[in-house]
């Protein structure tokens, strides 16, 4: 069950997307479709398809592209590269801030990569945790809790659609909550 008490959403200006396993799950994708490509050479889920996957990953420019096409209004987007530096580090989290001139407190960072979490934490993002099972184990997955039930994350959701709904209900007073390569998009009504 999703506890959002410790995490006021309607303090949250701007929302700093992870894209490549949070927003795009590329792994399930080149996973299926090498092994449809492949015509049964190469099977999914078996080591060389996982070793191809993962080599393909460097080229992920043409999905950041993608990811800036689809129906969700972003007002701008970050590549970390822009800033000189790669997630997990501060800075990246720091000059995003920065570029969209709003205190750390007012931002919350979503994801599905633990340490970045625990990084844009660091310098005061609020932290959203959406699992994609591509991306980290079931343990993982599994050992994922809100601050409030003793974890390291500020909200812990099952997919975006549970993190639209909280954030339309918290923006509507309908949800009583106390407070506490990156894509942004204003979470302030339009």
């Amino acid at each position: 069950m999703t506890s959002i008490e410790h995490l006021d959403l309607r303090k949250i200006d701007a929302g700093l997307f992870d894209v490549f396993g949070t927003v795009l799950d590329w792994h399930s994708t080149v996973a299926r479709q090498l092994a449809r490509l492949s015509k049964g050479l190469l099977l999914e889920g078996s080591q060389d398809a996982v070793d191809f996957a993962e080599e393909w990953r460097a080229g992920y420019c043409a999905h950041v592209k993608r990811a800036s096409q689809v129906t969700i209004s972003w007002d701008g987007i970050f590549a970390s590269e822009l800033f000189g530096s790669y997630k997990p580090n501060k800075k990246v989290y720091q000059s995003a801030a920065y570029h969209l001139s709003l205190p750390p407190h007012k931002i919350a960072m979503v994801a599905t990569h633990k340490l970045d979490l625990i990084a844009a934490s660091s310098v005061g993002f609020n932290t959203i945790y959406v699992p994609r099972p591509a991306e980290d184990s079931r343990e993982v997955r599994e050992s994922m809790r809100s601050k409030k039930d003793g974890g390291e994350v500020d909200l812990v959701v099952k997919d975006f659609e549970e993190l639209a709904r909280l954030i339309r209900e918290a923006r509507l007073g309908l949800a009583l909550v106390r407070p506490r390569q990156l894509l942004a998009t204003s979470l302030r009504p339009r």
